[in-house]
C-alpha cells in the first residue's frame, strides 16, 4: 500500500464515520403528548383513551459526529478547497465514536385501562450501528521519523472497532399509576435479528527502530470480526481473503428466528402539582446471532529492513519478476490480509443501552421548562448528553419547543419540535439541531422525528380523571371548610 493509497484509506474511514447517523431523540421525553414518547420512558402514559400510530410513517434518523464538512477541508487563495488534515486532526479526540440508529414502526397501538393502566404494542424495524475511529489514525501524515530529536517513532492503531446490526423489534409495554403522583413501566421487546457485524478485536502496531546503523520498521496486525450475514466469499490461492460478496437471492436467506434475543425498557415518573421528574433504562439486552455466520481474522507480523539499493541501480522500475520490490509489496499486503471461516459458533450482540433522566417545571398551563440528561453506550464507549429546553402549548392543538444541547464532543446544538393536533389527528416533527439543517456543512448532528397518530377518546379520559379527583375530595377525606359537606339519604351529614 503507498502513501497515496493510505490517505485515501484514511479518509474514506473518516468521510464514513461523518455520513452515520444517530437519532437523539432529546426532545421527545419532554412532549408526553406524543405516544411516541414511551419510547424514551415506558412510564409515561399518553393523555388519551388510545392512539394508533400510522404505519411506516413513524420515523427517525439523523447524524451525528464530532466534527463538520467544514473542518476537513480549507480554502486557498483562489476559493478552491483543499483537504487540512491539520484542522481536522484540531477537532478531533483520542477516539472519536460515532453511531447510526434508524427506526420505523410498521405497526403501533395502544389503549388505556381503568385510567390508570396503559399498554402498547409495537412492531418495527430497526438498525444500529457504532463505529471508532481513533485520532492516531492522522499520525500517519506525519511519518515514523522524529527530525528535532533524531529517532524513530512508532504508532499505535488499536482502538478501531465496528459494530452494526439489523433486527425487527416486537414490543409490548405496559405503564401503571401506583397513585396519584407515581407511575412506573416496563416494555419487554423479543428481537430477531437480520444481519450483523461486529469486531472483536482491530489493531496495526508499527514499530520503527535502529539496529545498529540498520532502520527497521515491524508491522504487526491482528484482527477479528465476526459477522451474520449471507456471504459468497473468494479466497486466493494462499488462503486469504480475495473478494466477496452477497449471495444471490439475499433476503431470503435471512434468517430472523434463528437470530432471537431480548430486550427490555425500564422506567418511573413522578408527578407533583408543577413539578415531574423520570428517569428511564432503555435497551437492556442482547442478540445471539446462530445463521450464516462467518469470522474474518488477520494475525501477521512485517518487517521493513530498507531498499536494496544495488537492485535498485540495475532494475531502477524493478520490472524484473520475482524483484525485492514485488516481494516487499507482497508481503507487505499479508499484513492487511484477512483469512475467512464459515459457520463458526454463535456470537452475541449487545443493544445500545441509554440511561436517561428527565425534569419539567410547568410554571403555567402553557408554559414549560426542562432537562434532560442521558448517558448512552455503544460497546464499550460512553457518551453524555445534556438538554435545557422550553415548551408553550396552546391546550391540546398546539405545541412548539426549544432547546439547546450539549454533547460529548465540546460542541453545542439547537433543536425545535412541534406537534399539531387537528381533530384526532397528531402530527409530530422534531430535530435536535435545526442550524444544521439550514447549513448542513457546517453540521455536527442531523437528526429528526417524524410521525402521524390518531388518538382516540382525550376528552373524555380528561373528564374521567377530573371525575377522580372531586371522588377523592368526596369521599377520600373528612369534610372541611373548603370541601362541600357529604348528605346521607335522610338530608342529614353523613
Amino acid at each position: 500500500m503507498n502513501y497515496r493509497n493510505l490517505k485515501i484509506a484514511i479518509l474514506s474511514a473518516l468521510a464514513l464515520s461523518a455520513t452515520t447517523i444517530k437519532a437523539q431523540d432529546n426532545l421527545l421525553p419532554m412532549m408526553p403528548e406524543v405516544p411516541q414518547s414511551r419510547q424514551t420512558n415506558p412510564a409515561i402514559a399518553p393523555a388519551c383513551g388510545g392512539h394508533f400510530s400510522v404505519p411506516m410513517l413513524s420515523l427517525k434518523g439523523g447524524l451525528t459526529n464530532c466534527f463538520s464538512w467544514d473542518d476537513m477541508f480549507s480554502k486557498t487563495s483562489g476559493d478552491s478547497l483543499n483537504i487540512d488534515l491539520d484542522k481536522l486532526s484540531d477537532k478531533l479526540h483520542g477516539d472519536n465514536l460515532t453511531t447510526f440508529q434508524l427506526n420505523d414502526v410498521i405497526l403501533g397501538f395502544g389503549f388505556t385501562v381503568k385510567r390508570k393502566t396503559h399498554i402498547t404494542f409495537e412492531i418495527s424495524s430497526r438498525t444500529d450501528m457504532g463505529m471508532t475511529l481513533p485520532k492516531s489514525l492522522l499520525d500517519l501524515r506525519y511519518g515514523n521519523w522524529d527530525y528535532d530529536s533524531n529517532r524513530p517513532i512508532s504508532r499505535s492503531l488499536s482502538d478501531i472497532s465496528f459494530s452494526g446490526r439489523s433486527y425487527m423489534e416486537v414490543a409490548l409495554g405496559y405503564s401503571r399509576a401506583i397513585n396519584d403522583k407515581w407511575r412506573v413501566g416496563v416494555t419487554l421487546k423479543y428481537l430477531a435479528g437480520l444481519m450483523s457485524v461486529k469486531t472483536n478485536n482491530f489493531e496495526i502496531e508499527i514499530d520503527n527502530y535502529t539496529n545498529g546503523i540498520y532502520y527497521e520498521m515491524n508491522v504487526r496486525t491482528k484482527a477479528d470480526i465476526v459477522s451474520s450475514i449471507p456471504l459468497d466469499v473468494t479466497l486466493d490461492k494462499d488462503g486469504y481473503i480475495d473478494s466477496f460478496e452477497t449471495m444471490d437471492n439475499f433476503t431470503g436467506k435471512l434468517k430472523p428466528l434463528q437470530n432471537s434475543g431480548f430486550g427490555m425498557d425500564l422506567g418511573v415518573q413522578w408527578t407533583g402539582e408543577k413539578l415531574q421528574w423520570g428517569a428511564a433504562l432503555l435497551d437492556i439486552g442482547s442478540i445471539k446471532w446462530k445463521s450464516t455466520t462467518n469470522r474474518m481474522y488477520a494475525d501477521s507480523d512485517f518487517k521493513f529492513r530498507g531498499i536494496n539499493v544495488n537492485e535498485a541501480i540495475t532494475d531502477p522500475d524493478y520490472e524484473r519478476e520475482g524483484s525485492y520490490f514485488d516481494e516487499l509489496v507482497d508481503s507487505l499486503e499479508q499484513t492487511v490480509k484477512l483469512k475467512y471461516k464459515r459457520n463458526i459458533a454463535a456470537f452475541k450482540t449487545r443493544l445500545f443501552t441509554q440511561g436517561i433522566a428527565t425534569v419539567r417545571y410547568t410554571p403555567k398551563q402553557w408554559l414549560s421548562v426542562g432537562a434532560v440528561g442521558k448517558l448512552s453506550r455503544v460497546e464499550d464507549k460512553v457518551r453524555t448528553h445534556i438538554n435545557l429546553n422550553a415548551a408553550v402549548r396552546a391546550k391540546t392543538i398546539l405545541t412548539y419547543m426549544l432547546s439547546v444541547g450539549y454533547n460529548t464532543g465540546s460542541y453545542v446544538t439547537m433543536g425545535t419540535g412541534m406537534v399539531v393536533r387537528c381533530g384526532p389527528m397528531q402530527l409530530h416533527m422534531m430535530t435536535d439541531d435545526m442550524i444544521g439543517l439550514m447549513k448542513m456543512n457546517k453540521a455536527r448532528e442531523l437528526t429528526a422525528r417524524f410521525g402521524i397518530n390518531f388518538l382516540i377518546g382525550r376528552r373524555s379520559l380528561e373528564k374521567a380523571k377530573k371525575a377522580d379527583k372531586e371522588e377523592s375530595i368526596g369521599w377520600g377525606n373528612e369534610p372541611s371548610e373548603s370541601s362541600p359537606e357529604v348528605l346521607g339519604v335522610d338530608g342529614k351529614p353523613m
